[in-house]
């Protein structure tokens, strides 16, 4: 199940990677989500990515399928209109460093 994250609940958003198809930030979740991974917290960080429903889809896709962070939810940047996926941050880096780390066949 995927949860409406309220944009209001994202702090401290930074830029930590731009790639060919989207920028990624880094930013804490003051709550907001029910975290259905790992443990429960109030405050956590969080990676968030500008997406289409179609990537999406293939995000969850590959989740379901424990190949990529977890998915916690989507929200709506209220200055562009845009959706944003926001999704586990890879403490290890970036996305290759944790799927090196966590891939499993």
């Amino acid at each position: 199940m995927i949860a409406w994250v309220s944009y209001d609940c994202l702090t401290d958003i930074k830029e930590i990677g731009r790639g060919g198809h989207a920028t990624v930030y880094k930013a804490t979740c003051l709550g907001g989500i029910i975290f259905k991974y790992g443990s429960d917290k109030s405050k956590r960080n969080v990676a968030l990515k500008t997406v289409n429903l179609q990537e999406f889809e293939n995000h969850d896709n590959c989740n379901s399928n424990y190949c990529a962070p977890n998915v916690y939810g989507l929200t709506l940047n209220p200055k562009t209109g845009e959706i944003i996926m926001v999704f586990q941050y890879a403490e290890d880096g970036d996305l290759a460093n944790y799927l090196k780390k966590n891939w499993q066949h």
